[in-house]
């Protein structure tokens, strides 16, 4: 049967592009033999299903309804607004340092792997350093994501049914958001890739829905000036005369932890490296990408909080217990039709966008520990390096980290210390991941700055500037985390987040001289040589 000339030329299209495609995945398991590694999964992952693995982990529904809490109890919109701006164009300047090292070096295990091949001499001990910040961070941020999840869950439940929950019944609904990511990252790799472009979808559709109904609920509205030109004192208060410059930075600087925190995850794009059609071109642009509409979605959301908050003063002493993102939207609500009830809505959303936040996050998680044991780097190695036949999906990494988000959870959930130890967790797993993306980028500009081959995504002469601000940022998130609670410094106001990092140094330093695998990342020649 004679076919027409456009079905010829859409086959012959179509023979092409799978061509093309096949051609470049072969240029990538090539490259991953060069770097001594071996392609153990399918490539089913394009541009924006990597670009969504980062998104929906930053999700803006997720951590800027959560974390703008912290904004306001430090200094009001100027934190929120301004500070938010500024982390982000720095988290800009990590996210392109970062794309120009996996353009080179795309490899699941992210920053880890880079710091290997761009630490010289040095290199087996900061790969092992930079995994073990960079894991304890990520199961840290999976575990925080989920905690924010079941704080969404509880707020809907005594805002909206008047239904209080007990410490049993937090514990449940936590797990409930692990095992649901857990099941969902089980599935076959375009199951996965189908939940990823869902969750950009309800994170970027969630926002401009939820900012439409409060301004068209709301019926009055904040002005410009106390958004963009408002600075309140700690907790959303008026800042009393007497408050030094000092003390206002030092708000200020607290407040920026809010949008530091929202900037987390991004690397997770390099961990499905392994996963994606053209990682040496996609990946990159997918970090990229990620920190871009995060910032502008993020903001976007912000800004629709601040300018429809109808009581400042009573955001963190409401029936949303201190959810101050919660609040907002209830009184809305209320000031309009006299009854909160209608939030559940909003809260259905924030709902639904954590959980496909902690999917995207687990994916990570998987990915991460799955290049970790490959390389030795892990107790059991050997088990948890396991990629399932069928579905070319690291079950075991994957459960292994639903695990370990469950166990850094359990203390969040103890009522008596919730708000203690869920800061404390916050700060350590951004302090983790800070410190994992800060080693690879100043080995790169020290160690490696001669010897580095660039892959298709390239700075030109604006990387080392671009590096240099990376770095800095990472040194200056790193000191506000450190900072106290409050002055003057007690027992209960002391921040251990140093305390904890050092601790995990010290772990990782002294593991470092245990007996290690005469072959792998860790070993002697021909490698790298430890210290």
């Amino acid at each position: 049967m004679a076919t027409s000339p456009l079905s010829r030329a859409r086959s012959e299209t179509a023979v092409f592009i799978t061509s093309s495609v096949e051609k470049n995945d072969d240029s990538q398991d090539a490259l991953l033999t060069k770097l001594g590694l071996k392609q153990e999964f399918k490539r089913e992952f394009n541009l924006m299903v990597s670009f969504g693995v980062s998104f929906c982990i930053i999700s803006p529904l997720t951590r800027v309804g959560v974390g703008f809490t912290g904004a306001w109890i430090s200094s009001g919109p100027a934190a929120a607004v301004w500070g938010f701006k500024i982390v982000s164009l720095l988290a800009m300047c990590i996210g392109l340092s970062m794309a120009e090292i996996v353009s080179g070096l795309p490899s699941s295990g992210g920053p880890y792997f880079w710091s290997s091949w761009l630490g010289g001499k040095y290199g087996p001990y900061l790969s092992w350093v930079t995994g073990w910040f960079n894991l304890l961070g990520q199961v840290s941020t999976t575990a925080a994501v989920a905690a924010c999840g079941c704080l969404f869950v509880q707020s809907m439940l005594t805002v909206v049914f008047g239904i209080p929950t007990t410490q049993v019944e937090a514990l449940a609904i936590y797990v409930a958001f692990l095992l649901v990511g857990g099941l969902i990252n089980s599935c076959p790799p375009r199951w996965l890739a189908r939940s990823i472009a869902f969750g950009v979808f309800v994170n970027i559709a969630g926002v401009i829905f939820l900012v439409l109904l409060m301004t068209t609920v709301a019926p009055w509205h904040t002005t410009p000036k106390f958004v963009w030109g408002t600075f309140l004192g700690k907790y959303g208060a008026p800042l009393p005369p007497t408050n030094s410059l000092q003390d206002n930075v030092l708000l200020f600087a607290q407040g920026c932890a809010m949008s530091t925190f929202v900037f987390l995850g991004y690397d997770s794009s390099a961990h499905v490296s392994q996963e994606t059609r053209g990682a040496d071109s996609a990946v990159p642009y997918a970090i990229i990408l990620a920190v871009a509409a995060s910032s502008i979605v993020g903001y976007v959301l912000i800004l629709g909080l601040l300018f429809n908050i109808q009581n400042p003063y009573d955001l963190l002493t409401g029936e949303a217990k201190g959810f101050t993102t919660g609040q907002i939207i209830v009184d809305v609500f209320k000031a309009r039709y006299g009854t909160g009830k209608g939030v559940v809505v909003a809260y259905c959303i924030l709902i639904l966008a954590c959980t496909l936040c902690v999917t995207a996050s687990l994916c990570a998680n998987s990915r991460m520990i799955f290049a970790f044991a490959r390389d030795k780097g892990l107790p059991f190695s050997a088990y948890f390096k396991h990629v399932g036949t069928r579905a070319r999906t690291p079950i075991r990494a994957l459960w292994l980290a639903v695990a370990g988000a469950f166990v850094m959870g359990l203390p969040i959930l103890a009522n008596h210390v919730a708000s203690l130890v869920f800061g404390a967790v916050i700060s350590v797993c951004t302090l983790g991941v800070q410190v994992s993306y800060g080693i690879p980028i100043l080995c790169r500009l020290t160690i490696s700055r001669g010897t580095f081959k660039r892959g298709p995504f390239h700075l030109g002469r604006y990387s080392d500037i671009v590096g240099w601000l990376a770095i800095l940022y990472v040194v200056l998130s790193s000191a506000i985390f450190s900072l106290p609670a409050s002055y003057p410094v007690t027992v209960s106001t002391l921040n251990y987040t140093p305390l904890a990092l050092g601790v995990i140094l010290l772990g990782c330093t002294v593991s470092w001289f245990f007996p290690k695998p005469e072959v792998g990342m860790f070993s002697s020649p021909p490698i790298l040589a430890p210290l």
